[in-house]
């Protein structure tokens, strides 16, 4: 490894923290002047703002621009600017707030008088309490949040009104608010059309309505045999119908017991054989007992 002469000009630079190079591009011009001239030279030149950067570990570029951008301020107060912490811009504050930049920058152009901080703590009281309102009449936050910013002139009280006169929910966003599955709802709707969206969504937050399927399989009823009579007596409601089933099945089972049928087994197969009536199917289970011409047992 080559060493350096403790008494070379190249070792006083780097003592001196003095660019040898520059230093040395000097001496050639100036043969004349010793080596401490040299330094002394260099020591009293003023540094440059790049050298000053380097020396405070701050980007030479982006100090720069922010000089040619400010030419009234000297290198100190360039370097201290970025020593102290760059000062957040106000896109940045409201980015970090939430808050709309354009509507708050819009709002800053009306009120020149108000600094920064004044008017971000203006917009998170007014986000506070828009919110709240938007709670209060039963409004998106999210949809009313985003038409805000883009009518800045407009007040809180004028956006929750113009959102108030929009055109009634329709069916479906009544059902999402009310966390209904829209689709069953609205199938029920079909078959009721003399009920209102409220009637409708009132009965499945109530306990959605059982189906005639579901009320026959509840009482243990041929559901088939019982739409067939459905269709054929339209005027009957579902629990007359249900009822007429109900009766008309103790009947078979008293006749079960009358003639000595198991019950259980004889329902079984009438439930496979719904064209069947009570007296073919005790028949078939006793085939000693014949029918008489009236359809009963004899």
């Amino acid at each position: 490894m080559r060493r350096i002469n403790p008494n070379s000009f190249r070792q006083k630079c780097l003592e001196n923290n003095i660019n040898y190079e520059v230093a040395r591009g000097y001496k050639c011009k100036h043969p004349e002047l010793s080596d401490e001239q040299i330094i002394n030279y260099y020591k009293k030149k003023p540094k440059s703002l790049r050298q000053k950067c380097l020396e405070n570990n701050i980007n030479y570029s982006t100090a720069n621009n922010y000089k040619n951008s400010h030419p009234e301020l000297t290198d100190e107060q360039v370097l201290n600017y970025y020593l102290q912490g760059k000062p957040k811009s106000f896109i940045q504050k409201c980015l970090e707030n939430n808050i709309s930049y354009k509507a708050a920058s819009c709002y800053k152009n009306h009120h020149p008088e108000l600094t920064d901080e004044q008017i971000i703590s203006y917009y998170k009281q007014r986000k506070k309490s828009f919110r709240q309102k938007c709670i209060e009449n039963n409004l998106s936050y999210d949809a009313a949040g985003k038409y805000r910013c883009k009518h800045p002139e407009l007040t809180d009280e004028q956006i929750i009104s113009c959102f108030l006169q929009r055109k009634p929910k329709t069916f479906k966003q009544k059902c999402i608010d009310n966390s209904i599955n829209y689709s069953t709802v609205y199938s029920y709707k079909q078959h009721h059309p003399e009920l209102t969206d409220e009637q409708v969504i009132n009965r499945f937050m109530q306990g959605k309505p059982k189906t005639f399927k579901q009320k026959c399989a509840e009482n243990n009823i041929n559901y088939k045999a019982a739409l067939s009579y459905r269709s054929k007596h339209q005027e009957l409601t579902d629990e007359q119908i249900i009822n007429y089933y109900i009766q008309k099945e103790n009947t078979f089972k008293q006749k079960c017991i009358e003639y000595n049928v198991n019950y259980y087994v004889a329902k079984t197969y009438k439930l496979r054989h719904p064209e069947l009536s009570d007296e073919q199917v005790i028949i078939y289970y006793r085939p000693d007992l014949r029918l008489n011409a009236l359809g009963g047992i004899i």
